[in-house]
């Protein structure tokens, strides 16, 4: 029987090998001569084939972990559109006889197929890496919640981790990868947090925290629980709607009758930030949070709604006499002094770190106030390094213009402005490194370097920027870009480029010259010419690079610098094609990123051929 199939050539580089053009109908038989030529070609260049597991599958997918922490490894195979999957071996795990079958996610993959041959009874389970169903009976995937009437179970993983919640008509429970039952099926929800699955009784009054080992290690009254920190959890009061954190190991009830809790990070001052909005069922209104210490004592009870800085000091913005005021906290709760809006406006932005130090604030009002007329440039830099112009001040009667009076540089944690240059000479002012600051000189066309001490460390002969992380200098000019050594300052390139993206560590570079893409290795060669639409870094195989013309795709090795598989393609659709989870789609072919490539005939997949180094 004839069948239409889009017009492909597949060449694997570095060989002597080469298919020829298939013609626009072929026939089944003629499909499988192309594909079992291929196969023989590949069984003598490819590790992946030595066991000969293609010549008994229409397609085979990659050997891919089961999970994150596991190197066991399974393929995905079909055999006439049903799905399975094989080890390394060749053994079958899940023998090929399901309409579908996902990826495994921590060990358990998602099969449908269609019981008695029923269209419309479609089944779904959930299988682990043994081949071994989780749940005997026919079931949904579903996140909704149980309701009698529906004759199946459903089911929903709990996303990255290892646990599913099963739902028979009775209450959801949790079972494992390895089909053991941690929480039994009599809950009306079940959430997994802080280690815990949280287990909400049918009558919405009681809360059951189970471990990950299926022991009931806490019950307590309840409508829900929440998560906080470490074994802390919020439990919310059925009749008042309102929380009590508990130390589930001690049992220990540190805050009761407020409306939340969250855990404010990283502070080493502030272990909690507890809500209370003090009208009950007005949850939206007249909100108060507080902060609470390492030893749970609430600090700032007479100031809610204070925030900490830099675990220096707590500030509260607050109004009086119709006037925002910031009032400055320690962390006892004890007010050390409080400014207006200008001054916390100006002092915030020249001394965060000693907003708390009023007499050091007072003894340098003036100098900060000096440079009122001020435009700031930079924005929330992590290492507190301010960037600003000052100008002189407008005369009105002369309409004299506002002139620029220097670029200023301001160590933040001190205090201190460090550096002063001539706005007339310099531009581009900009944090460059951990304690350093960069500086554009105009006359000079150099990129000059500071320290906090406002000495000069170098300049470079070009308009840099510099991420500390990488190797090389950015180099920008007219809008167009090369880069530079940082150990020589010299520039990699000959000419500027419209995009230029660093190929891991290999040495080189994915480049555009505003209308194509090509490589170029660190000395400025080309290792692949710019004749290319498109080009697309592989992160999760970073030794390759994806390459588009426009009806063909090129897989190209960053270690051996050849295109390893091409495949060209009918161009008459137009399309550009889409990347989905890692895989080009373009009309009838995809593409995965491991090189390998199929098509269909119609709908069918018929062949799936695979290059491995």
């Amino acid at each position: 029987m004839k069948k239409t199939i889009a017009t492909l050539l597949i060449i694997l580089s570095g060989s002597q090998y080469g298919q020829t053009k298939p013609s626009d109908t072929l026939t089944r038989n003629e499909i499988i001569e192309q594909k079992e030529t291929i196969i023989s070609y590949l069984q003598k260049n490819s590790i992946f084939l030595k066991n000969n597991f293609d010549k008994k599958y229409t397609m085979i997918g990659d050997f891919l972990p089961v999970d994150e922490k596991n190197a066991y490894k399974l393929a995905k195979v079909s055999i006439d559109g049903c799905w399975g999957y094989i080890d390394e071996k060749g053994k079958e795990i899940i023998p090929p006889f399901y309409s579908y079958i996902s990826q495994f996610y921590n060990g358990i993959a998602l099969i449908t197929y269609y019981s008695d041959d029923a269209v419309f009874n479609k089944c779904e389970r959930l299988i682990n890496d043994k081949g071994e169903f989780l749940f005997p009976d026919c079931s949904e995937q579903s996140s909704s919640s149980i309701i009698p009437e529906r004759k199946k179970s459903i089911f929903s993983q709990i996303p990255n981790t290892p646990y599913v919640k099963y739902g028979p008509q009775k209450g959801f429970g949790i079972i494992n990868r390895d089909r053991k039952t941690l929480v039994p099926t009599q809950y009306k929800s079940i959430t997994f947090e802080g280690q815990h699955f949280i287990c909400q009784s049918q009558d919405e009054k009681t809360i059951d925290l189970y471990s990950e080992e299926g022991k009931l290690v806490f019950t307590a009254p309840g409508k829900y629980a929440y998560h906080i920190k470490d074994q802390y959890y919020s439990f919310m009061n059925y009749e008042t709607g309102r929380y009590d954190l508990i130390d589930i190991i001690t049992k220990r009830r540190i805050f009761q009758n407020f409306t939340g809790y969250h855990n404010p990070g990283n502070s080493k001052k502030i272990s909690f930030r507890v809500q209370d909005y003090r009208q009950p069922n007005k949850f939206n209104e007249d909100e108060n949070v507080y902060m609470a210490d390492q030893n749970f004592k609430i600090i700032n009870i007479d100031h809610p709604n204070a925030k900490n800085f830099e675990d220096q000091y707590l500030v509260q913005e607050t109004t009086e006499n119709n006037r925002l005021v910031y009032i400055i906290l320690d962390f006892e709760g004890k007010v050390i002094t409080k400014y207006n809006e200008y001054e916390y406006d100006l002092y915030n932005y020249f001394a965060p770190f000693r907003l708390n130090d009023p007499a050091f604030i007072q003894q340098n009002a003036s100098r900060f106030s000096g440079y009122k007329k001020i435009n700031r440039l930079d924005d929330n830099d992590p290492q507190y390094i301010g960037y600003f112009y000052s100008f002189h001040p407008y005369n009105e009667s002369s309409h004299e213009p506002r002139i620029r009076k220097g670029i200023h540089f301001l160590n933040k944690k001190t205090s201190e402005i460090f550096l002063t240059l001539s706005p007339d000479k310099y531009r581009d002012p900009r944090t460059f490194d951990i304690g350093q600051v960069s500086v554009y000189n105009i006359p000079l066309e150099r990129t000059e370097i500071y320290d906090l001490n406002g000495s000069m460390l170098f300049s470079l002969p070009f308009d840099a920027s510099n991420d500390p992380k990488e190797k090389y200098f950015q180099v920008i000019k007219n809008n167009l870009y090369n880069i530079a050594d940082k150990k020589t300052h010299n520039l990699l390139f000959r000419n500027y480029y419209k995009e230029i993206k660093k190929i891991g560590d290999t040495g080189l570079f994915l480049v555009s010259n505003g209308t194509h893409y090509g490589i170029l290795d660190n000395t400025g060669a080309i290792v692949s010419p710019f004749d290319k639409i498109y080009g697309y870094l592989n992160e999760k195989k970073a030794d390759y690079v994806y390459l588009f013309k426009s009806n063909m795709f090129e897989s190209f090795n960053t270690a051996s610098r050849k295109a390893e598989i091409r495949i060209q393609y009918d161009d008459k659709n137009g399309s550009s094609g889409q990347y989905i989870n890692g895989i080009y789609y373009r009309a009838n072919i995809a593409i995965d990123q491991y090189g390998n490539a199929f098509y269909q005939v119609k709908n069918e997949i018929v062949f799936r051929p695979y290059s491995s180094k």
